[in-house]
């Protein structure tokens, strides 16, 4: 059974962004761990903000290989829009960016199947 949606946000708040009086300190990344089971993510939801690092850690916690690939979405870090971590049964993947551009971006395990047997997900990423 897959669960309910759940959505973690991107809180704007001072411990996550405060800056030195020069503007010079870089911004913390905010921490976000998603799961990966047989077969949805949860949660399944991610809301981010333009401009604020996030540190995304993946788990598999399913008994197979799993991917979260997030795709066309821009990040400053690189030209690349496109966010992929894998993970074998029990372990993790993690990365650090910041997301661009505001909008709505698919998840999805890119294994073979996986997809077409709901492990899907949507990142919305606000101003």
């Amino acid at each position: 059974e897959i669960p309910p949606s759940l959505v973690v946000t991107a809180v704007d708040d001072a411990n996550t962004q405060s800056e030195s009086v020069d503007g010079q300190s870089p911004i913390e990344p905010i921490r976000v761990t998603i799961i990966g089971t047989e077969f949805y993510f949860e949660p399944d939801v991610l809301e981010f903000t333009v401009g604020i690092p996030v540190e995304l850690v993946f788990e598999n916690r399913g008994t197979t290989e799993h991917d979260l690939v997030i795709k066309d979405m821009p990040i400053a870090e690189s030209a690349e829009s496109e966010i992929r971590l894998y993970a074998w049964f029990g372990e993790s993947a993690t990365r650090t960016f910041t997301p661009t551009t505001a909008g709505e971006y698919e998840i999805i395990c890119s294994i073979v199947g996986h997809k077409e047997a709901g492990m899907t997900g949507r990142v919305v990423v606000r101003d």
